[in-house]
């Protein structure tokens, strides 16, 4: 009965220990506040609205919700997440979000993109292939790109354009476009054979994505990745790798509660005008680095220590925010206390 004890207490404190590993960072802005993932375990995922003026939290989302992959309306008068394979949209005005039904059968959803409040687009997978898709609130589904030998990935919307990443059954990418009021695909240009993911378009003329080896072992330590720039000049696309980064490989195949619910999303870098801000191992921690597009530079954006992870740095309002990882007690209760880093942004 005593051994039984020992090991009873043995479990419940090791539980303990692990639960208290806290990791929240910014996913969007709304007017002057921000929006903060806050994962207290992968069970417990909340949504807070960030007041930098007052420094205070408030709950933008019920607790019952898991949400990823936030992406707030054009308006700002709300915000769309996925939430186990759903789509769910929150107004604010409203206390409970809306979840967009579907009555065919599609699954895996991406992060959704809005062309206004009412419509939609992502990229789901139907009958075992991703196709881009558009749907109203009311889940009237609309299959926007379609190629039987290919998945058609990270649709990228500028002005009535979709940009996506064809991906065929040899592993080779393709950079595409769809017109949306016509359905009719254009092959761009061949990027070779990249494993490549998260595709940012910031014109017709110039994008920007994360480039993964084809082979990752999950037991290694950390994980190397390339952001790439893709260029229109001279009438034809051309492509060039900007930088590499590193991250460490808990956060993406964890067994422990370290492993990020959002897996590489809060690590994907931003783009701001000519400047990119993106996060990578210093040594033991993760820091916070910023690309100059014009000098091709990199530079440390953070100049003080801490011995914690830093990382999915955000510009907003001339200031520089960013998530961290926090290792003990907490009050789950509330977003814990954060400044932005002033820094004059050109």
């Amino acid at each position: 009965m005593i051994k039984n004890f020992l090991f009873l207490f043995f479990i419940t404190f090791s539980l303990q220990a692990l639960e208290s590993i806290r990791c929240y960072y910014p996913v969007g802005t709304i007017g002057s506040d921000l929006l903060f993932l806050d994962q207290q375990s992968l069970q417990s995922l909340h949504l807070w609205k960030y007041s930098p003026q007052a420094c205070t939290s408030d709950q933008a989302l019920l607790f019952i919700y898991s949400p990823s992959a936030i992406s707030v309306l054009p308006s700002e008068n709300g915000f769309s997440f996925v939430d186990r394979g759903m789509i769910r949209v929150k107004k604010f005005l409203k206390r409970s979000p809306q979840t967009i039904g579907f009555f065919d059968p599609i699954y895996n959803i991406t992060r959704v993109g809005w062309l206004d409040d009412e419509t939609c687009y992502f990229s789901a997978k139907q009958d075992e292939r991703y196709k881009i898709f558009i749907s109203d609130l009311d889940g009237e589904l609309t299959t926007v790109a379609d190629q039987p030998d290919a998945d058609l990935i990270y649709p990228s919307l500028i002005n009535d354009s979709l940009y996506y990443l064809k991906k065929g059954i040899r592993e080779d990418i393709a950079l595409c476009r769809i017109e949306i009021n016509e359905y009719l695909p254009q092959t761009l240009v061949s990027l070779g054979k990249k494993n490549a993911s998260f595709l940012q378009m910031i014109s017709d003329f110039e994008g920007f994505f994360v480039e993964t080896p084809f082979s990752i072992d999950s037991e290694s330590e950390n994980l190397s990745l390339r952001y790439n720039h893709l260029f229109f000049k001279d009438g034809s696309w051309g492509i060039e790798t900007l930088f590499s980064f590193t991250i460490p490989m808990h956060y993406l195949f964890g067994r422990g509660p370290e492993r990020f619910y959002e897996s590489l999303l809060p690590f994907v870098p931003k783009v701001y005008d000519n400047e990119i801000l993106f996060s990578s191992l210093t040594n033991k921690y993760l820091d916070i680095y910023s690309f100059d597009r014009t000098e091709k530079e990199i530079a440390l954006l953070l100049s003080n220590t801490v011995e914690t992870d830093r990382f999915s740095a955000m510009r907003h309002q001339g200031k520089i925010y960013y998530g961290s990882v926090v290792r003990g007690d907490t009050d789950f209760d509330e977003l814990p206390v954060f400044q932005g880093y002033n820094r004059r942004v050109s």
